[in-house]
């Protein structure tokens, strides 16, 4: 009976450790569509829109506010400049990404200007929310992120924007499509 108990105890200690090395699964996000644009940022509204892209005050993924939050506030006074946050509306005014879809790089665009001060964050992931690219957008508002290397598909920019104590204002993203 000792034996057993001895077995039994051995073959549930396995047991928990096979359960207890099992890895949780990496979060996964859809990313369902995209607005498409030409190379100047106008929004071709025939060929795609999606709805929720370059939208403000959406959710950013815990692991993407993480190396947001990890970026620096200030590394350069072009970096940290007023402005004005603006999404896109159905005007037609874009401040996402421009061309999409994209061969080797897009431009992302946020506009600067008026009285708001705040320091603009990115980070593009894949459906894995893996970062391929992450930084800190420049004071004229504009950043070439390249693309050459990543498999084309559709790929997601989470930004956020900051103010001058380095707290988080709001946030968004949009998606992107290379070819």
């Amino acid at each position: 009976m000792k034996g057993l108990r001895k077995c039994v105890g051995m073959a549930m200690a396995s047991v928990m450790l096979v359960v207890g090395c099992h890895k949780s699964p990496e979060p996964v996000i859809n990313i369902s569509g995209y607005t498409a644009t030409d190379e100047t940022g106008n929004i071709l509204w025939s060929v795609s829109h999606d709805s929720t892209d370059w939208r403000i005050g959406q959710d950013v993924p815990a692991q993407v506010r993480q190396t947001l939050d990890e970026l620096p506030l200030v590394t350069d006074t072009n970096y940290y400049a007023p402005g004005t946050i603006v999404e896109i509306t159905d005007t037609g005014y874009l401040y996402g990404a421009y061309p999409n879809p994209c061969i080797g790089a897009f431009v992302f665009y946020e506009t600067k200007g008026g009285s708001l001060t705040y320091a603009c964050k990115y980070a593009l992931v894949d459906n894995r929310l893996h970062i391929f690219s992450s930084g800190v957008i420049p004071g004229h508002g504009r950043k070439t992120i390249a693309m050459s290397t990543l498999q084309a598909g559709m790929y997601r920019l989470y930004y956020s924007y900051y103010d001058a104590q380095g707290q988080m204002i709001t946030s968004g993203y949009g998606d992107i499509q290379k070819q």
